[in-house]
């Protein structure tokens, strides 16, 4: 049996589907999707049909939609209110159906099942497994603006997980089985105990941010007769500026140009700019006095372009 193992859509229809047509020139059997569907592109609505309509689809939520549940319980006229932090998840929550929203909030947060005999885990992080281990902002800080190959990047990951003496003795005591994660827009797999335990990352299919300069991943995974593993990890073709020029012109750029800008510059860059981002507001709102979290639109904005400017410098 093969699976294709796919995370981190984020609303970014055309990723997900080139990741789709990949995944079927490559005849797999079934789907397993790890979570955060629809916030920060201007597709959420047509990326949760993508999904609902495959065949043989095990699927979790993310902390996307975990975030989501709060959010579409909000009273109308805040429901609106694209203005502020928060703006680009209550847009989502507006541009997708009652019955795609509610598929996404129903999934389960894990799924723990056995496929090919083989245990199978699938969650959105990996904090619980392996504890804080490479994050996006951390691989953001090594590489600089350096674009690496994707062979590179998993090397490299191999040996941080390698050097992490916890997240190294967490995995070597995990029970035998597939452990399958996103959440870090980190595409990585490694294996343990001479095989028994096997993790996946597949990366993010939407908004990869591990400064792989080709291409949006995903990851194959094939499970022999016997229990035997194979993974593949896949990088399928994308037109990243051609997809930042389309951000910039949709409406979800028009009603939360903040947010949406940070967006296209990690896509631009293949690397987390978010956090930069909101640790530069955080520091302005203390510097005025702002105890208001989320950011209210005041703050927010203005804590935004002074961030910009600062890029630009």
């Amino acid at each position: 049996m093969k699976y294709a193992v796919i995370s981190d859509v984020h609303g970014n229809l055309p990723a997900l589907d080139a990741v789709l047509t990949d995944a079927r020139e490559q005849r797999v059997d079934g789907y397993l999707f790890t979570g955060d569907y629809l916030v920060k592109s201007p597709y959420p609505e047509e990326c949760v049909r993508r999904i609902r309509e495959l065949p043989g689809v095990l699927a979790i939520r993310g902390n996307e939609e975990q975030r989501l549940e709060a959010l579409s319980q909000e009273p109308p006229e805040k429901a609106s209110d694209f203005s502020d932090q928060m703006g680009v998840s209550r847009w989502a929550v507006a541009h997708t159906s009652r019955e795609s929203l509610e598929y996404a909030l129903s999934l389960p947060r894990e799924i723990h099942t056995e496929l090919g005999g083989l245990p199978v885990h699938m969650l959105h992080s990996a904090d619980s497994l392996l504890g804080p281990f490479l994050s996006s902002w951390d691989v953001a800080k090594v590489y600089g603006s350096r674009f690496l190959s994707s062979e590179e990047f998993r090397r490299d990951a191999l040996e941080a997980l390698q050097k992490d003496a916890s997240a190294r003795a967490a995995a070597e005591n995990l029970p035998s089985g597939v452990y399958l994660f996103g959440h870090t827009h980190l595409q990585w797999d490694a294996s343990f105990k001479g095989g028994r335990v096997t993790l996946i990352n597949p990366g993010s299919c939407g908004l990869p941010l591990d400064c792989v300069r080709y291409g949006v991943p995903y990851t194959l995974l094939e499970i022999g007769e016997g229990g035997e593993v194979t993974v593949t990890p896949r990088r399928v073709a994308f037109d990243f500026p051609r997809y930042c020029d389309d951000l910039i012109r949709s409406p979800l750029y028009e009603a939360v140009p903040e947010f949406s800008a940070i967006t296209v510059e990690e896509l631009r860059l293949r690397r987390a700019r978010a956090r930069s981002a909101l640790e530069f507001v955080e520091a302005y709102a203390q510097s005025i006095g702002d105890p208001r979290r989320p950011f209210a639109t005041d703050t927010w904005r203005e804590g935004c372009a002074r961030w910009f400017r600062s890029m630009r410098v």
